[in-house]
């Protein structure tokens, strides 16, 4: 079983909820959105960095199956940590490795709230077909290629850093 599959497999039990911002405005209705312009929301960007950096730190860990990685809590914590962990720790179990990259695509869903967002939900269609799994002694462990993954991430703010709090990928396929 690959990683991309595990963590697939994975995801429906160990995804975790994000906190939501409090939600208090008084019995009044939301405000409206701040009109779209060609200039991005400031910290939009970086829980899209944040999102591409938990992939790479991910690939690390991989080529040594290393559930215990602590790259894995620079740009993950909550239920992506855990299901990130879970994938390794699968790997290892199975005597596999990943190595390559995942080509991503991230887009975002949502920012919240929308004039200084704390809160970023990103979707992506993550191509794991250059992200390889291979047995202990180098070779491949099956002529199976990975492929297209929906994947689903709400990346958080935390003081002066973001990071994935949760995860969520669709099988082979699936995007």
């Amino acid at each position: 079983m690959t990683l991309l599959a595990a963590l697939s497999l994975g995801a429906a039990g160990c995804t975790g909820e994000a906190p939501s911002p409090a939600r208090d405005n008084g019995g009044a209705p939301p405000a409206p959105a701040p009109a779209s312009s060609s200039q991005p929301v400031a910290g939009v960007e970086d829980a899209v960095a944040a999102y591409r950096a938990m992939w790479k730190d991910l690939e690390a860990a991989g080529r040594t199956a290393d559930p215990n990685a602590p790259q894995l809590g620079d740009h993950a914590a909550g239920g992506a940590l855990r299901l990130l962990k879970y994938g390794l720790a699968k790997d290892r179990q199975d005597g596999v490795i990943a190595k390559g990259e995942v080509i991503l695509s991230p887009q975002v869903e949502s920012a919240t709230p929308a004039a200084a967002p704390k809160q970023v939900k990103i979707v992506d269609c993550s191509d794991g077909s250059h992200w390889l799994v291979y047995k202990h002694d180098g070779a491949l462990e099956n002529d199976v290629p990975g492929g297209h993954h929906e994947t689903k991430a709400t990346v958080q703010h935390f003081g002066t850093e973001w990071k994935v709090v949760d995860l969520t990928m669709g099988e082979v396929g699936s995007c």
